[in-house]
């Protein structure tokens, strides 16, 4: 049996696309064609492991920078590690992770239950108080209750029922809302935003570097531009917080995802009237539901009074050989859904 590591710029694209359209959802493998090479920053950064010339397993990273303890930090996101059935018991899943531990950034990522047992036991850190919070808004359109079947549809379809009644007094009141100091940016550009980054970051606070280079290639250099909505409280030349939104058409239901809420977060006052107006304009533009993904206690606390009332678990996985990096992700860290493949193709929650 032979077994090799290469990438997707080694294997043929039709080979490729065979793979991924028989264990990835449709949309992703759609979006991976397309767009592939700008999510992950070039094909050496999809692995893939072939069993006797055949593909056998596939993963990927997405380099980004972190702001730890004061310092920028190269790191990777290590995602959609997946090993084809057949040739699960082979221990492929170990030389993927020899290979990325081999790379001198910091290892970061998102995981599933199973996903972060398995990273534990290869001596990756775990978090498990990260949150996904959803404003429900239409419940008997949400994602999950469509998708529902059996006993667990008769559960969705209940609680659908009651949320009912509340959703709808909550839009209205959302209808209702109106600010002098929040608005939506129209013609928004890097230097404004990472100027509220630079302002407001803290030495103390884990996150990603959100200089000019992060939100022209991760915002304005997307194929999904069109998607993203930006918003921003204060003076509109010098903001002191911003909420960028992607609002998704999908099979004619829209969903909203918060993808990054930044600015300075002990102004609560400020903080709420941004959450406030971006709920506004999800109902106005007849979105079913919001979601975000929160890390910090008093950003919760603000999304709660706001509306957002489900919430799932979250996980957060890294690994490093420097102790202070370790210190530094276990306190004080700060994710959101543009982090990672948190905001893939499709609807996740």
């Amino acid at each position: 049996m032979n077994i090799r590591l290469t990438h997707t710029g080694c294997i043929s694209s039709k080979e490729m696309s065979a793979f991924l359209c028989q264990y990835f959802p449709p949309a992703k493998v759609r979006f991976l064609e397309a767009h592939g090479n700008w999510w992950h920053g070039g094909d050496n950064n999809r692995l893939v492991i072939m069993v006797d010339e055949q593909i056998a397993a596939y993963c990927a990273i997405i380099p980004t920078r972190i702001g730890i303890a004061g310092v920028v930090r190269q790191a990777i996101w290590w995602v959609d590690l997946f090993v084809a059935p057949m040739f699960r018991g082979l221990g492929l899943q170990s030389i993927f992770n020899q290979e990325v531990l081999k790379r001198t950034e910091i290892k970061i990522c998102f995981a599933n239950e199973l996903a972060a047992r398995i990273h534990q036991k290869h001596g990756w850190f775990l978090r498990e108080d990260l949150n996904v919070l959803m404003l429900p808004l239409k419940p008997f359109h949400i994602n999950k209750v469509k998708r529902s079947q059996g006993l667990k549809k008769l559960v969705y379809y209940g609680l659908a029922l009651g949320l009912n009644p509340w959703t709808a007094r909550h839009r209205q009141r959302a209808l209702r809302f109106q600010s002098m100091n929040a608005r939506e940016d129209f013609n928004p550009n890097a230097d404004i935003l990472a100027g509220v980054f630079e302002r407001a970051h803290t030495s103390n606070e884990c996150t990603t570097y959100r200089n000019w280079d992060f939100f022209q290639k991760r915002y304005f250099n997307s194929p999904l531009r069109d998607q993203y909505h930006f918003y921003t409280h204060g003076d509109p030349n010098i903001p002191s917080h911003y909420a960028i939104m992607r609002l998704l058409d999908i099979q004619n239901e829209k969903v909203s995802r918060i993808l990054d809420l930044y600015g300075d977060f002990q102004d609560q006052k400020s903080l709420s009237t941004l959450v406030n107006f971006v709920v506004s304009e999800c109902v106005r533009l007849g979105a079913n539901q919001v979601t975000i993904l929160v890390s910090l206690p008093e950003i919760q606390k603000t999304l709660r009074a706001a509306g957002f009332i489900l919430r799932s678990k979250s996980r957060f996985c890294w690994f490093t050989d420097h102790p202070e990096v370790d210190e530094a992700l276990s306190s004080s860290s700060y994710w959101t859904l543009a982090d990672s493949d948190n905001d893939e193709p499709g609807v996740r929650w």
